[in-house]
């Protein structure tokens, strides 16, 4: 048995649903034909499981095609695959000639049900298009005029997911990735945008910062860059100014207390009074007038203290520029995202977590909120009103 053998014979006994999107096509691009072949059955009889994957999500629309259209895929149903289909975004004439046409569907009734419900919203789009106020029904799984919570990035992620915390099953859903992987990155929200900050590439400390348009599904690189090159840094905004707070100036380098403020009509960074203590995979954001930092880590120690500084915007002074205690949280978190919504704070994911917790300051309490789909290390959590 030679070694590329050998190597086949090793990736067929790790096939996961996680993993068998990727292991198919590094086979492929070695011409390893029979783990292809293998691989190929083990996709089309563990669908169900794999669709919940990142490596689904991330399917060229090519390959997903020939996927579906496969005869030996194995779904439970096909009313059940075709639920999932958004047939509000196909074009109208698609959905009543070709669609609705399909032998399947006008042979079974939860099909033919499906294809009716869908047409019936199009011909409302349509007939409405004069009328801007109204919503569009059913084409996105987001409305209008409500707040999504958006995770960007984590440790060797471009990810990007969001969530209707109001929503009934609080699903998770993939959206544009980042233009390159930022470990140990964080985020805010100006204006309906998200920034993501600094960073680390893998090897080198990064001072950028990307800016993604929710209404184009887009991240640019058009913000100046931070003063100091950090990873594992607090960000949040505050009256329209973005706050970067502590981070590490290596990736286990010295842990930095520094803070910097970004004035996004001038595109500038300029530095405001340092916290109290160095910490690094903190957590900032915005709540009741005041910036948060919650947990973190100082001098190999997990903290579950949190800080909060007043509004600077409508009351700062240079001679209160401080950071001051209060009550600290149940237990520590390191490298967890935190935002903001309907007057709670929402700390998700963290190292090698993959769960949400929420605050209530008003009873004072943190409680278990919603699974993600996967594990979200150190990732940067932001909110944005839905498109």
């Amino acid at each position: 048995m030679n070694a590329q053998e050998t190597c086949c014979k090793f990736l067929k006994r790790q096939l996961r649903p996680s993993n068998c999107l990727g292991v198919r096509e590094f086979a492929d691009s070695h011409s390893c034909r029979e783990l292809v072949r293998y691989a190929d059955n083990y996709i089309l009889r563990n669908f169900q499981s794999i669709i919940f994957t990142e490596e689904f999500h991330q399917l060229p629309k090519t390959k997903l095609v020939q996927l579906l259209s496969n005869d030996k895929l194995v779904v439970c149903s096909e009313e059940q695959l075709l639920e999932h289909v958004r047939l509000a975004l196909c074009r109208p004439e698609f959905l009543v000639n070709t669609v609705s046409k399909n032998a399947l569907v006008m042979t079974d009734a939860t099909c033919h049900n499906i294809v009716d419900e869908a047409k019936n919203d199009l011909i409302l789009q349509w007939s409405t298009l004069e009328c801007p106020e109204m919503k569009r029904r059913r084409s996105r799984a987001c409305e209008v005029g409500a707040e999504v919570i958006y995770v960007v990035g984590g440790l060797r992620e471009r990810s990007v997911e969001c969530m209707d915390p109001e929503g009934a099953n609080h699903e998770w859903q993939y959206v544009a990735p980042l233009n390159q992987a930022r470990d140990l990155t964080n985020v805010a929200v100006v204006d309906n945008f998200i920034y993501a900050v600094c960073g680390i590439d893998g090897i080198n400390n990064l001072n950028t910062v990307e800016r993604y348009n929710s209404a184009t599904d887009q991240w640019t690189s058009d913000v100046t860059p931070c003063l100091t090159r950090r990873c594992a840094l607090g960000v949040a905004a505050l009256n329209d100014q973005i706050y970067a707070v502590g981070g590490y100036d290596g990736y286990i380098g010295r842990t930095l207390n520094i803070v910097e403020r970004y004035d996004v009509r001038q595109n500038k960074w300029t530095s405001v009074a340092p916290t109290r203590s160095r910490r690094a995979r903190l957590s900032v954001s915005v709540l009741g007038g005041c910036l948060y930092a919650v947990g973190g880590y100082k001098k190999g120690t997990a903290l579950s203290t949190v800080e909060s500084r007043r509004s600077l915007a409508e009351k700062y002074d240079p001679r209160a520029n401080k950071w001051i205690s209060v009550t600290g949280m149940s237990n520590g978190g390191e490298g967890l995202g935190l935002a903001a919504v309907n007057g709670k704070l929402y700390a998700i994911g963290g190292y090698a977590q993959s769960w949400v917790e929420v605050f209530d300051p008003k009873a004072n309490y943190w409680k278990y909120h919603s699974d993600l789909n996967c594990k979200h290390s150190y990732p940067g959590v932001a909110v944005l009103q839905k498109p």
